[in-house]
């Protein structure tokens, strides 16, 4: 039986559906069209994409880094210049995005729940940054967790293993008993590197037939429960 579950917040917890493009919409391009961005929304958006793969790819390179690499990417990408100062104010402006637009997945809290009341430990394990705690407690599920992690505090991504090491440290528990929950492959699914085992959070279900990449796959949070009570009855 798992003694503690470890779980994702972005497209695990959170509705990321619509989440980016709001937040574009009605905070950060305006902000960078004010600077001197020429393109169209869409354009932007594709600009906004490209940036995002390039700064996982330099995050994994170089360790996770500073609050201003976004804007500082997204700078270079485009040729809209932008100053430390002015970066600082548009990672602020995303996360008043954030907060206004982010929402739980209509089964989000009811799961949480029932894992605590199978006597499971809970930790959050989230590539985010410290803004992000205000985003869970506006939901009021902070109390939930035994424990939490960020990749800002870790000064790691989840792909690098210390988030996931953290966890056990803390929580005094072995790999074997733990099981990860998340929506992504390489940074959740590196766990497994640890031995510990991992759950996709397929909402897209595009996964199906690639047993390889998990040990377990759900296409709805509220699945979670079958797999731990068949946990418990491996025991």
């Amino acid at each position: 039986m798992f003694k503690c579950i470890m779980i994702d917040w972005g497209g695990t917890l959170s509705d990321e559906t619509e989440l980016f493009r709001k937040i574009a919409e009605e905070f950060t391009y305006p902000f960078w069209k004010k600077l001197g961005f020429k393109g169209t929304f869409e354009e932007y958006m594709r600009a906004e994409k490209k940036t995002g793969e390039d700064l996982w790819a330099m995050w994994k390179r170089n360790r996770f880094q500073k609050r201003e690499d976004w804007s500082l990417l997204f700078s270079k990408n485009t040729g809209v210049k932008i100053s430390n100062d002015d970066a600082i104010k548009e990672f602020n402006l995303f996360w008043k995005g954030y907060a206004k637009h982010s929402s739980l997945l209509p089964d989000a809290e009811s799961t949480l729940k029932f894992i605590k009341s199978k006597g499971i430990m809970l930790a959050l394990v989230s590539n985010n940054f410290k803004e992000s705690y205000k985003i869970f407690d506006k939901y009021g599920i902070t109390k939930l967790f035994d424990t939490k992690i960020l990749s800002e505090e870790a000064g790691a991504l989840k792909s690098e293993l210390e988030p996931f090491k953290f966890v056990l440290r803390k929580l005094k528990i072995t790999p074997e008993k733990c099981l990860m929950v998340g929506d992504k492959t390489d940074e959740d699914g590196a766990c497994r590197k640890l031995g510990i085992k991992f759950c996709l959070v397929d909402l897209e279900d595009k996964h199906a037939g690639k047993n390889y990449e998990f040990d377990y796959r759900i296409t709805k949070l509220s699945e979670l429960g079958k797999i731990i009570k068949g946990a418990s009855k491996e025991v």
